[in-house]
């Protein structure tokens, strides 16, 4: 092992057991005290106790998460594909530490469970003449559901709405 990465691996594991916190001005800590959450933290610098205690950090700036193309039925049965992304930021670090498992994950497939769900509600020329209020409801309804997550959805956009066609193999459980 070469001396460079000795001393690299050293330096942060040492990083970690100093018992001082750096929270960035773009983020939200929280302070974990025997495993506990105590305390949302500002900008700074805190102190903990190594080992015991311990501060994660997270980014609280505008993030945005791209949503990959669906196939879903309007109301009236016309298959189309729609792609959408959302941008979202984090007001609560600590109610995103402790309220959701992976936010990342959490938003993209309540995004995708809700753009498919209002989608279905409208038939296809309502739709396609404007999907703003399609982008609305998506928007409130994401809102509504991540609060307790720490977190507000700022943009939601469709990007791609246009009728599919849709073909299944033979090999496709419905002709069985």
């Amino acid at each position: 092992m070469a001396l460079d990465t000795i001393l690299t691996s050293l330096l942060d594991n040492l990083v970690n057991v100093l018992p001082i916190k750096t929270v960035h001005t773009y983020e939200q800590g929280v302070y974990f005290k025997q495993g506990k959450d105590v305390k949302l933290l500002q900008p700074g610098i805190h102190l903990h106790r190594p080992i015991i205690d311990s501060i994660e950090t997270i980014s609280t700036v505008p993030q945005t998460i791209n949503l990959p193309t669906q196939s879903v039925l309007t109301e009236d049965g016309r298959a189309v594909s729609v792609s959408s992304n959302l941008e979202y930021e984090i007001y609560d670090a600590r109610k995103v530490w402790t309220k959701v498992q992976d936010l990342d994950d959490s938003l993209h497939n309540t995004g995708m469970g809700y753009l498919s769900r209002y989608v279905r509600q409208y038939p296809y020329e309502e739709l396609s003449n404007t999907t703003l209020r399609l982008e609305s409801k998506v928007k409130r309804s994401l809102n509504h559901k991540v609060k307790p997550w720490g977190v507000k959805v700022n943009e939601f956009y469709v990007t791609d709405f246009v009728e599919a066609k849709q073909y299944r193999l033979f090999g496709d459980p419905l002709f069985k």
